[in-house]
């Protein structure tokens, strides 16, 4: 009994010491506790099942959020959906941590209607539109859209880094949610 008790009292004390940092603990500042949630949230994600607004961060330093997904109204001269069809646009975010900068040409994604898995058509609409193009710098970020359209209001977006088409789910990260989560 006594050697269980020692044995626990060692467990206990080594899970203290391999939760404390470098520094003393208690002593980080709020941008590193905030850091230290961010990891802990990646890394959970190794699954690549994902929510509206949560990251996926490859292990280069890229990491992808869809931000939102939204209805939208298409002007006149935009394409329009068909009846029955619901218009939307998914918000991505792109930070490169990277010491080089990340062409989006490299990116190839596709949005599906998740109750019946069909890809989700792709729309032509201007006005708030943020093409994928050109290359997000070393240290920064950018954001893009896409404008699809759908009958169901439940989505699924998947995102692969690769210039060749088509994109299946399950190759890389999927968020699923719903138009306006």
């Amino acid at each position: 009994m006594r050697q269980t008790t020692q044995r626990a009292s060692v467990l206990v004390v080594l899970a203290l010491l391999a939760g404390c940092s470098s520094g003393e603990a208690g002593n980080s500042s709020p941008d590193q506790a905030s850091a230290s949630a961010t990891e802990a949230k990646l890394k959970d994600q190794a699954d690549r099942d994902l929510a509206i607004g949560e990251a996926y961060r490859y292990g280069d330093g890229l990491t992808f959020t869809v931000d939102r997904v939204e209805q939208v109204t298409p002007g006149p001269d935009d394409e329009q959906p068909a009846v029955g069809e619901t218009a939307f646009r998914v918000h991505v975010t792109v930070a490169n941590e990277r010491q080089q900068p990340f062409d989006l040409a490299e990116l190839a994604y596709n949005t599906y209607d998740a109750g019946t898995g069909e890809s989700a058509r792709t729309l032509f609409i201007e006005a708030g539109a943020r093409p994928a193009i050109g290359k997000v710098e070393a240290g920064n970020e950018s954001k893009f859209t896409g404008e699809y359209a759908t009958v169901g209001r439940n989505i699924e977006f998947a995102l692969i880094r690769s210039a060749e088409p088509p994109v299946e789910l399950g190759d890389g990260p999927v968020w699923a949610g719903s138009i306006d989560d």
